[in-house]
């Protein structure tokens, strides 16, 4: 690279490389546009983040704040967790078994919207990662979102008519007390509705 922007360096990681210590994209030149790398394979020990120098030519660390270099990973294994806004689209962070930290490829099933019931929680239509178990809104993984956003709360016995007991006659069946939900067509023998029972039961 060079002050005029003319140039600017492009760095790719791939393969079996291993890096002992951290990988920044570093703007020494305070260009407009900054270094570029690329991973895609190796083991990095370090951090991995972009970076502005300060200027001077001591040994002054420098500040992880460049907005304009460029950091894309798309493959690797790594030390320290990965921030999601270097990942590209479509690639996912998971940690391995060992500690360590890799990439994969989205792999996306989808998940059917479902209303809630009284006492089942329904959901929103997703899509989730087979890998990572990370959910999208849309099948372009251009919209994250977590497991509360697209749960529906069970609503719970909204319509309920209590029946009062009646005693059999001659002709006529009885039934014991007893509490109907509409919505769902359960019979419950106490208020609470914490207690299920049949229409025979009741009979």
């Amino acid at each position: 690279w060079d002050q005029d922007d003319d140039l600017h360096s492009l760095t790719t990681i791939e393969g079996d490389v291993t890096i002992n210590g951290d990988v920044q994209a570093i703007n020494y030149m305070n260009a407009d546009k900054g270094p570029e790398v690329v991973i895609k394979g190796g083991t990095i020990t370090g951090k991995v983040q972009k970076a502005t120098h300060d200027g001077s030519t001591g040994t002054k660390p420098a500040e992880p704040t460049a907005d304009t270099s460029t950091i894309t990973v798309s493959g690797g294994t790594f030390k320290n967790p990965i921030d999601d806004a270097l990942i590209v689209p479509g690639f996912g962070l998971n940690k391995n078994e060992d500690g360590s930290y890799g990439i994969h490829e989205h792999k996306l099933e989808a998940v059917a919207a479902k209303d809630p019931t009284c006492t089942e929680a329904g959901n929103k239509a997703y899509w989730e990662c087979s890998e990572c178990h990370e959910l999208f809104l849309d099948e372009a993984m251009t919209q994250p979102t977590t497991r509360e956003y697209v749960t529906i709360a069970a609503t719970g016995h909204q319509h309920v008519t209590h029946v009062e007991a009646k005693d059999a006659t001659e002709t006529e069946t009885g039934n014991l007390e007893y509490w109907y939900c509409a919505d769902c067509g359960r019979y419950f023998s106490d208020a609470a509705l914490s207690q299920e029972t049949t229409l025979a039961e009741l009979t």
